[in-house]
């Protein structure tokens, strides 16, 4: 019997609890449908209590998700991820073109950032809760900006350290349009967006610009959108929609010649896309998708 209920609870933290934290979505969520299943099928279990099983919970729910929702910057042989969730984090990792080391920590844990820049001039702002605080990274460590005049998390922007465009987002209840600029001191009002989404993809500069997909409050396909929109450091246009409607994307390049890759769709069943479509400055085109 010994051996059987061995044998039980490392089915459970081999198998079944490793699919519970990859579907949920928050640690608390996790913590409730690991235990429901314990109540269930595993609470016989000697060396599994339910103090055990949270403890468990908890540190697998770390090892998988400490890094998401964070900001980036740089290029593929500099580059900086700082931040991110589940709890808001200050760490800052730089990387060399072959490993990540350890950088300046921020001095606000943030997720869900604005992020722009180059390693040894760095730019995050904003963040959940929502927040307004800019901070600027030298290469070695950060130090405070210009706050934001409108705090807000999971906008899209692009630039650098002194040429830097906010936009978009969320501020609760509402999915928002605003536009920033920032000079290196200070973030000034831009012209707004025309349609109001946060997690949208990015590229470009101040003076050119793009942000496509996204999620917002009035659907094209469920809650996401396929709306692409151009920035002349002035003005917005609406440019050629997106093939694949989706938020959370990733992005990279210029005005010109952007990518756009991953991304989920939701709802329903926060779907994961692998698309990948690149613009050329007139229109999207699928590539191929991510493996």
């Amino acid at each position: 019997m010994h051996n059987y209920l061995q044998s039980s609870s490392d089915k459970f933290l081999d198998v079944e609890l490793p699919k519970i934290i990859e579907n949920c979505d928050t640690v608390g969520q996790a913590k409730h449908q690991a235990y429901t299943l314990w109540n269930r099928e595993y609470r016989m279990c000697p060396d599994l209590s339910y103090e055990g099983l949270m403890d468990h919970v908890v540190e697998m729910w770390n090892e998988h998700w400490s890094k998401y929702n964070m900001g980036g910057f740089g290029t593929s042989t500099a580059a900086v991820a700082a931040g991110g969730s589940p709890n808001p984090n200050p760490a800052t990792e730089e990387y060399n073109g072959s490993g990540w080391a350890t950088g300046g920590a921020m001095g606000t844990g943030r997720s869900q950032l604005y992020s722009a820049g180059t390693q040894t001039a760095g730019l995050v702002a904003g963040a959940g809760t929502p927040n307004a605080q800019t901070e600027e990274y030298g290469g070695t460590s950060w130090t405070a900006g210009g706050n934001l005049n409108n705090g807000r998390y999971s906008q899209g922007g692009f630039g650098t350290q002194t040429a830097a465009v906010a936009t978009s987002g969320y501020n609760p209840p509402s999915f928002v349009t605003d536009t920033e600029e920032y000079n290196g001191t200070s973030w000034s009002e831009g012209n707004n967006a025309s349609v109001a989404r946060a997690d949208v993809g990015t590229g470009g500069s101040l003076t050119a610009g793009i942000i496509f997909g996204g999620q917002g409050p009035t659907p094209q396909v469920a809650n996401t959108t396929d709306s692409t929109e151009l920035y002349d450091g002035t003005n917005w246009t609406t440019g050629p929609n997106l093939n694949n409607s989706r938020s959370q994307l990733g992005g990279s390049g210029i005005q010109t010649s952007a990518l756009a890759y991953g991304g989920r769709f939701t709802p329903p069943g926060s779907v994961l896309r692998a698309f990948t479509e690149q613009y050329d400055g007139t229109s999207w085109s699928e590539v191929g998708d991510l493996a």
